[in-house]
């Protein structure tokens, strides 16, 4: 069971990371959008009486993409404010700092180990650690075992 839990846990921490992968997807829909939507203008801006729809379509094609990006962006502060009060409360500086240089920083344990000074062996110890001390505010414990 506390493998599980531990696993679920670290699940749930890494919402953050992956609703901020969510974002950049939607920053780079949005580029290519507004690329698609300059090329159609240009291409229109030639052609009289031609194509009429295209481009209103491409833009409420990026309205829409806005929209979702700042609803997006809301989710992830949400979460990230949400993972930072749940480690903020662990006992001990050390886990504190791995959990938040792993999951809210997206270092990699050998940027992590390298950042505390410490060996790898003794982050691994840390984080295991620290997960296994956290605790999931209540609220939050529906999304834990679920992806993304």
């Amino acid at each position: 069971m506390e493998q599980t839990e531990t696993r679920e846990k670290t699940r749930w921490l890494g919402r953050y990371r992956a609703a901020l992968e969510q974002e950049q997807a939607l920053v780079e829909e949005i580029t290519w959008l507004r690329s698609d939507a300059e090329r159609m203008g240009s291409v229109l801006a030639g052609t009289p009486g031609e194509g009429g729809a295209a481009l209103p379509r491409a833009v409420q094609q990026i309205d829409a993409a806005r929209a979702e990006l700042e609803s997006q962006v809301e989710r992830s502060l949400m979460l990230r404010g949400e993972i930072a009060r749940s480690i903020a409360a662990l006992p001990d500086p050390r886990w504190r700092e791995v959990l938040h240089r792993r999951f809210l920083l997206g270092q990699s344990q050998e940027e992590a180990a390298r950042g505390m000074h410490v060996s790898l062996r003794s982050l691994q110890r840390f984080q295991t650690q620290a997960v296994r001390a956290l605790t999931v505010p209540p609220a939050a414990q529906a999304g834990v075992g679920q992806a993304g």
